[in-house]
């Protein structure tokens, strides 16, 4: 029998600032068996996405810049980038909602066969107009995935998927760089440091991530440890302002700001357990790469952060925008750290058994085989009509792109609580 010709896979990202997105990304560029798919890599020419080329050695890499409708000609080039290259499955990686949406336009114009998108947050447009022209966006994919079932269920309760179409996927990590993990020398010299705890912040400084929720919680903490440190890795618009806070509070000397640090990770370690102080997330990677680590996690109930701590068993879990109450579960974890330490090792064999890169590996390479079995054309008959999505049979035509009229881009995200 004749070998089959590899699947062409095109990962595509808009988003400037790919942190999550772009790990997930490259763990999937890395783990998808090499022999069945040619990966190529469409992504902004911008030098916070420089580092994400570099995690894929196996794409060929496109730069295109394709955010909005004043990208009208690289969406033209888009077009026919994909046609060029006879790309079978294009599969879109949106980090906020309203990101992604020419990409799937375009793939949808150049006749891909397979369009697949990725939600890596929980839907936070409020909008009717934005999210009616995001349902629209959305028939024109084959499949979208949800990164998490709390995601999946914000999508579906906003009316942009339906649950037909949705299908969960949920983020993996890769195990190995957790065996015999050793920590950079820096983190090494922190943990010589006298301290009542170390304990760890790893993330980007938003608004979304909710540090500064974390620091009106630590002069409690402190009441009782004077000497408990708190690691704060990650670099963002936020840090200025959290910095200027902490010097007002007088902190400056238990927050020690580390700025962004290189495979973050390796830091874990050394502490003695981890804070997530999310408003949303999607399924946070820090929070899994630190039960990977066993160390516990004290996060906020909210979307995405559910999905990955087991309140009592893997962690803490409080309510979000509470002080109060992230202080009596980082005081919790202080005093006891027996159960510290026991919910660590308990999250460590549960991140083996659920969380590995392969098994996501694995399911993305059976849904692209299965969308691709579904379809009666092939990569190469470009020039037809765009394929129907599988999961609207009833439907004659796909939306056409020249109906759709872009939703307006938001500045900054908002604070969807109504998704906590």
């Amino acid at each position: 029998m004749a070998r089959q010709p590899p699947v062409t896979i095109a990962f595509f990202t808009d988003s400037l600032e790919p942190s999550g997105v772009g790990e997930v990304i490259s763990l999937l560029s890395l783990t998808l068996p090499r022999d069945r798919y040619r990966q190529i890599l469409i992504c902004p020419d911008h030098p916070a996405v420089n580092s994400l080329v570099e995690r894929c050695p196996s794409a060929s890499v496109r730069r295109l810049t394709v955010r909005d409708d004043g990208h009208v000609l690289q969406l033209a080039e888009l077009v026919t980038y994909l046609q060029s290259e006879g790309v079978d499955v294009f599969h879109n990686h949106i980090g906020a909602t309203w990101e992604g949406d020419w990409g799937t336009v375009a793939a949808r114009m150049a006749g891909v066969p397979v369009v697949v998108t990725t939600e890596h947050l929980p839907c936070v447009i409020e909008r009717p107009s934005e999210r009616s022209f995001k349902r629209r966006v959305n028939r024109l994919a084959d499949r979208v995935i949800a990164v998490s079932r709390s995601v999946g269920r914000t999508l579906v309760r906003a009316g942009i998927v339906s649950e037909a179409q949705l299908t969960i996927i949920r983020n993996g990590i890769d195990l190995s760089r957790f065996r015999d993990l050793r920590p950079p020398e820096t983190a090494r010299e922190l943990r010589r440091i006298p301290a009542d705890a170390l304990i760890g912040t790893i993330g980007r400084m938003t608004e979304q991530k909710g540090h500064i929720y974390l620091l009106r919680a630590i002069p409690t903490v402190l009441d009782r440890y004077p000497e408990a440190r708190f690691v704060w890795i990650g670099d963002g618009p936020e840090r200025p302002f959290l910095e200027a806070q902490a010097q007002r509070l007088g902190l400056l000397s238990n927050v020690w700001f580390m700025g962004r640090q290189p495979e973050g990770w390796r830091w874990l370690p050394v502490f003695d357990f981890t804070v997530l102080p999310s408003l949303f997330e999607g399924l946070p990677l820090a929070a899994l790469e630190s039960l990977a680590a066993g160390r516990t996690v004290v996060g906020a109930r909210v979307c995405g952060t559910l999905d990955a701590v087991s309140h009592e068993e893997t962690g803490l879990l409080v309510e979000p925008r509470d002080p109060d109450a992230l202080a009596a579960a980082i005081l919790r974890l202080i005093d006891l750290p027996e159960e510290c330490a026991s919910m660590g090792a308990v999250a460590r064999r549960q991140v083996e058994a659920e969380s590995s890169v392969q098994r996501m590996a694995d399911e993305h390479d059976d849904l692209y085989r299965r969308l691709l079995a579904g379809k009666t054309q092939i990569a190469g008959l470009y020039g037809k009509p765009p394929l129907e999505p599988v999961f609207l049979p009833e439907r004659t035509r796909p939306v056409p792109a020249s109906t759709l009229t872009p939703a307006p881009t938001p500045t900054r995200a908002r604070t969807a609580s109504e998704y906590e």
